[in-house]
């Protein structure tokens, strides 16, 4: 059985969105919708909540440098006489 399900968009904020979409074929819309309604009930994460999470992250950490790497010669010597016996 074939029922028709239909959702708003706002001609002004989802102009792109509306452009795409009336860019498409009914069975080829259809089809996408079908796909991303299925991703999102997908067990896990999909590749979109996972670029979504970078992105947040990104986001909330701005311009963070990482912290900076000892160089050799960089550890008292204490610090390089212990590594030495731990490697012994």
């Amino acid at each position: 059985m074939r029922l028709v399900i239909s959702f708003s968009v706002d001609a002004a904020r989802d102009a792109d969105i509306l452009r795409w979409l009336q860019g498409l074929g009914d069975r080829e819309r259809s089809a996408l919708f079908r796909g991303a309604l299925r991703a999102q009930l997908q067990e896990g994460p999909t590749l979109a909540t996972v670029l979504g999470a970078i992105l947040d992250l990104e986001r909330k950490v701005g311009t963070m440098r990482a912290p900076a790497v000892a160089r050799d010669g960089d550890e008292p010597a204490e610090a390089a006489a212990a590594l030495d016996e731990l490697g012994a």
